[in-house]
């Protein structure tokens, strides 16, 4: 068990993805309520987006290059369109949006840089309402 924005992170994934030979992961860690994300906006990118590079980082450093993110629709923001097609443009409204668009990018990025084969699904409503802190 790690917090993946935890400064210690990135040596005990690395750690982890060596030992256990991993080969690919699914990401799926994050702080997901956007009210919470308006209110500590800067709390969220820390645990969002360094949660996220840290991971990153461990993977490259165990030679472990295929990813698959949850990111959101909230990276579409409040489009104009009935029907959302993944070729429309992101535009976040909320600093959870943001944070998963982030990490769109830094997978990208990564992909370029070392060869992360890299895939964002951007779900709406991934949860659902099972238990009330999901509501």
């Amino acid at each position: 068990e790690v917090d993946v924005a935890s400064p210690e992170a990135v040596d005990v994934l690395t750690r982890a993805l060596t030992e256990h030979d991993v080969r690919a992961v699914v990401h799926f860690a994050a702080r997901k309520q956007v009210g919470e994300s308006v209110e500590k906006p800067a709390w969220y990118y820390q645990q969002n987006v360094g949660g996220f590079t840290n991971l990153v980082t461990a993977m490259q450093a165990a030679g472990v290059d295929r990813l698959v993110f949850s990111s959101s629709a909230a990276t579409y923001g409040m489009p104009s369109v009935s029907l959302v097609e993944e070729k429309l443009h992101a535009e976040p409204i909320n600093p959870y949006g943001e944070t998963k668009l982030v990490g769109e990018w830094l997978g990208r990025a990564a992909g370029r840089a070392w060869g992360l084969r890299f895939v964002a699904l951007r779900y709406f409503n991934v949860a659902g309402a099972g238990w009330p802190d999901l509501g």
